[in-house]
């Protein structure tokens, strides 16, 4: 007995799932998953590489890559062949960093870049070493592994309580 399959973390469902040709003729639908759908998304319309989107769906890359080739050998059939395609079942879990209703997708790994931005307790010039006591922060822009920009922000005399929220206006990923 083999092993059970794990649970592919996906970001939003699909606003369309079904894809009719021009003409409709009387052939079968040819159907993909959501984790398909997923991984074809990831690489080709996030522009992610295959270990961003397995890190990002909680999967091997293995398994994206073989997600992504069933897909669009599916994918190419429907157009080459005039067939309708459909988006539906799966194995999977949506991403709990995705609002509600699954259409706005927050995830901080989704934009096609590894872009975040980091908050550090900061005074005269150095890093200070007690959070709840910081008269600054300075805040670094990262992308791709690189500081893109960086400022000093004041805490304006906020308790340690009221600084996360400080830094989540920022939009520093807390």
């Amino acid at each position: 007995m083999g092993r059970p399959s794990k649970r592919r973390r996906i970001c939003a469902l699909p606003i369309n799932t079904c894809f009719l040709p021009e003409s409709l003729k009387d052939t079968p639908a040819v159907k993909i998953s959501l984790e398909e759908y997923e991984s074809v998304r990831l690489l080709d319309y996030e522009g992610m590489t295959q270990e961003e989107a397995a890190r990002q769906m909680g999967v091997a890359r293995t398994t994206v890559q073989s997600l992504y080739l069933t897909a669009r050998k599916r994918i190419a059939g429907c157009l080459v062949e005039g067939r309708p395609l459909i988006i539906d079942g799966g194995n999977f879990e949506l991403c709990d960093k995705c609002d509600d209703n699954r259409k706005i997708i927050r995830c901080t790994t989704q934009k096609g870049s590894n872009a975040m931005k980091i908050a550090v307790t900061y005074e005269n010039g150095q890093i200070f070493q007690h959070f709840g006591h910081t008269e600054q922060f300075k805040i670094y822009t990262v992308e791709d592994s690189a500081v893109k920009e960086s400022h000093i922000l004041s805490s304006n005399g906020a308790g340690h309580g009221a600084l996360a929220t400080l830094l989540q206006e920022e939009n520093v990923d807390t």
